[in-house]
Order: structure tokens, then sequence, then C-alpha cells
């Protein structure tokens, strides 16, 4: 399998990785990941979100690590003055 920093989104093209302008990893529960592409394919969030022809919610994520830091960096952007 490639370098996560070497994938794009199967949809838009977008390059995955932490810089600005690239995507972020994120995770779907299988089930709704499997609904709208292949397994090993990879999309952004909004291209998941107009596969799925509506916006991601948080039941939609994987209850896992990954997660759990995207929310912690939600939660702290929101308390940084700026």
């Amino acid at each position: 399998m490639k370098n996560w920093n070497d994938q794009r989104c199967k949809d838009c093209g977008l390059a995955a990785g932490l810089k600005e302008g690239e995507m972020l990893p994120f995770y779907l529960k299988d089930d709704l990941w499997n609904s709208i592409t292949d397994t090993h394919d990879i999309l952004c969030f909004d291209c998941a979100e107009k596969r799925l022809g509506r916006p991601i919610t948080l039941n939609d994520l994987k209850d896992c690590a990954l997660t759990r830091m995207m929310l912690l960096g939600v939660r702290i952007a929101r308390q940084t003055p700026g």
C-alpha cells in the first residue's frame, strides 16, 4: 500500500496529508463507507458528503483514536481566541 501522503481523493484529486490545502484523514463507519465506495478508495470529506447526499455527522464516524483527536482539535479551536 502507498504512503498516506501519496494518496489522492478518487473524485476530486485532493492530496491526502497534513499540509494546508490537503485533506485530513477521517474514518466513516464501515457499513456507511462501503455503501458509497470500494473499501480501498480514498475520498476527501467533501466528496464523501457528496456521495452520501448529506452532511457527515458525528454518528457517521468510527469511534477510534483518530476521531477522538479530531474532536479534541475542534474543541481546542473553539476555545482559542482569534
